[in-house]
């Protein structure tokens, strides 16, 4: 269950590192050394190289995924601009391969999820 339940946490930190990216917050690519020792980087990578080979945005491929895990009801929160939800929506028709749902998940690396 906690493995599920850091995938889930993986999840809405990639929706957040995806909406942070398309706003020049943070670059999943780009140089310097994080200061976290797991590997966050090289997820919002693989969702970059998802997101950039299907010609979508990294929130709507990061939903898409998210709608593939069993017991998710409700993986939207809240929406504060109408995009967010036009990707909300869009997600619904994403049908992510088996090699696409590999690659997101491949740099995937257990590990305790801190701040709760």
């Amino acid at each position: 269950m906690r493995v599920r339940n850091r995938m889930f946490a993986l999840l809405a930190m990639g929706v957040w590192l995806s909406l942070s990216a398309a706003c020049g917050r943070y670059d999943a690519t780009g140089p310097g050394e994080s200061s976290s020792p797991y590997n966050d980087r090289e997820i919002a990578a693989a969702l970059a190289a998802v997101s950039e080979a299907r010609g979508l945005p990294r929130a709507q491929i990061a939903l898409a995924w998210v709608l593939t895990q069993p017991g998710i009801t409700a993986p939207i929160i809240g929406v504060s601009r109408s995009s967010q939800l036009d990707d909300a929506v869009t997600a619904l028709t994403i049908q992510l391969s088996d090699a696409e749902l590999q690659q997101l998940q491949a740099p995937y690396r257990p590990h305790p999820v801190v701040g709760f």
